[in-house]
């Protein structure tokens, strides 16, 4: 009685360690799974922040707060007036825009690159319309485009080129 005694306890503490080599596997599996879903998904997150960036900065031109429009019909260009009394209340737009630096230059006829304001509206060549950058930075993306100025008060087009940096936090 004490030989089948001691085997049924060798089998009892065998199959105890087999269990516990499979919950420390299981263990083992279901942390090598979380460090990979948490990889893919970050890396997924910065793909759709590109994506967005990339549609942010697309459909930039068309917003009412720039677009100009003549005798009430709507034209692909940017009104200059507009872009100083957006910079003046461009903190409201950072649900919208996030972190973003938004800058425009006039390329053509060629100014200088001082940055325009009501004062000097007429001697300047770039526009800080939205900035907003965050504390730490872990990349950047910039983009650029070529956009019409409209001086409604001139009647007159010039050429510039939109800069839009997006910052990934």
């Amino acid at each position: 009685m004490g030989i089948l005694n001691k085997k049924g306890q060798l089998q009892i503490q065998e199959t105890i360690i087999a269990v516990f080599i499979f919950i420390v596997l299981i263990m083992f599996g279901l942390v090598f799974f979380y460090k990979v879903q948490s990889s893919s998904i970050a890396n997924e997150f910065k793909d759709f922040q590109m994506e967005k960036n990339s549609i942010d900065f697309i459909t930039l031109g068309e917003l009412a707060e720039f677009s100009c429009s003549k005798a009430g019909i709507k034209e692909s260009c940017i009104d200059v007036p507009k872009l100083l009394i957006f910079s003046s209340f461009s903190k409201e737009y950072f649900e919208k825009f996030g972190y973003k630096n938004i800058t425009i230059y006039q390329v053509y006829p060629k100014t200088n690159n001082v940055r325009c304001t009501a004062v000097n509206l007429d001697n300047c060549g770039s526009w800080e319309v939205y900035f907003k950058k965050p504390s730490k930075v872990t990349s950047k993306i910039v983009r650029d485009a070529p956009v019409s100025l409209y001086f409604p008060d001139k009647d007159e087009y010039t050429l510039g080129i939109m800069v839009v940096e997006a910052y990934n936090v």
